[in-house]
């Protein structure tokens, strides 16, 4: 129960429940209706504040208590919906099948053969890392229920600390090495382009904040250069790894990711170039494998054209052998 305790801690899964009473809100209420309550609301609570003629300071700590309060509130949140979903939580293997059982008030129990497992990820939250603690899910070939529901095995371990996700994943696959021994690096002389929607964007939003509020508007650049770090340092942790039995590839600095398939699983691939591409001499290679799912994807981005090339017909060679082996 402790573990699945910080498994709400260490995620924002009260924003689900906050964002769907929002929604329901909207939908059992007319939308008038609502909307005029929560003005009202705002209107009767910022008059009884000023009426009271509080300092500066008193408005600082209001402010501060608000916000920790909410944030308080989506921890409990958070924490009810892992318990509800988690409680219980065991992994088991029989006869090269692996089952998950867990759940507070339904237990769900959901099983697949390992022989159809597609690609792995593993992920952590900065949250998650101070903790030293990862989420390790997988890509199934199928698994869609007749009325279109998901109810297919996706996650391994919701949270486990790395060594047990980098143990489990060579346990169940032990043809690999698992992490790679090395990984190779994409240049960082492109760095900026990760950073592009916020250079046109955000001086765009700053002028119209000026333009309505005055020369306070103007904060909001200061989102340029915390955006540019996190670009940089998004681009020096890219990378991927390539040898005769998988690929992997990783990225991510303030919400880290790594995500790998073995070249038996892949479907397709693809070389892509866009004008920027051409322009920096870069190109990205992009795979897909059965049941892709989430917001990461199977692809190594940026690299020299040249070195793209190579990747792509190596992984290419490696699709036509399996293709000719079936």
């Amino acid at each position: 129960t402790a573990d699945v305790v910080r498994i709400g801690l260490l995620s924002d899964r009260g924003w689900v429940v906050v964002l769907a009473l929002f929604g329901a809100s909207y939908q059992l209420f007319p939308r008038d209706t609502v909307n005029d309550a929560i003005e009202y609301g705002g209107r009767q609570a910022f008059g009884y504040a000023n009426h009271l003629h509080p300092a500066t300071w008193v408005w600082v700590v209001a402010a501060l208590v608000l916000v920790v309060g909410f944030w308080v509130t989506l921890r409990v949140l958070s924490v009810a919906m892992a318990l509800l979903r988690y409680h219980g939580f065991r992994l088991t293997e029989h006869e090269r099948r692996l089952t998950v059982a867990s759940g507070l008030l339904t237990r769900m129990r959901t099983s697949v053969a390992r022989r159809r497992i597609q690609a792995w990820t593993l992920r952590e939250s900065a949250l998650q890392r101070w903790f030293k603690r990862r989420h390790l899910r997988i890509d199934i070939a199928a698994g869609v229920s007749n009325n279109g529901e998901r109810r297919d095995l996706r996650e391994l371990a919701p949270l486990a600390t790395p060594q047990a996700c980098d143990a489990l994943v060579q346990h169940l696959l032990p043809q690999l090495q698992w992490p790679p021994p090395q990984w190779n690096a994409v240049p960082q002389r492109g760095w900026w382009r990760l950073c592009l929607p916020a250079l046109v964007i955000v001086p765009l939003l700053a002028a119209g904040a000026v333009w309505e509020v005055g020369p306070w508007g103007a904060l909001i650049l200061a989102w340029l250069p915390w955006s540019a770090l996190r670009a940089h340092r998004t681009m020096a942790r890219m990378g991927y790894h390539l040898d005769a039995r998988y690929v992997a590839v990783r990225g991510g600095w303030w919400q880290r990711w790594w995500r790998f398939a073995e070249l038996d699983k892949l479907q397709a691939l693809r070389l892509q170039r866009s004008p920027l591409d051409r322009w920096l001499g870069t190109s990205s290679v992009w795979l897909d494998t059965a049941g892709a799912h989430g917001s990461v994807g199977l692809c190594l981005r940026y690299l020299p054209e040249d070195e793209a090339r190579v990747v792509f017909e190596r992984l290419n060679a490696a699709f036509v052998k399996r293709r000719v082996g079936r």
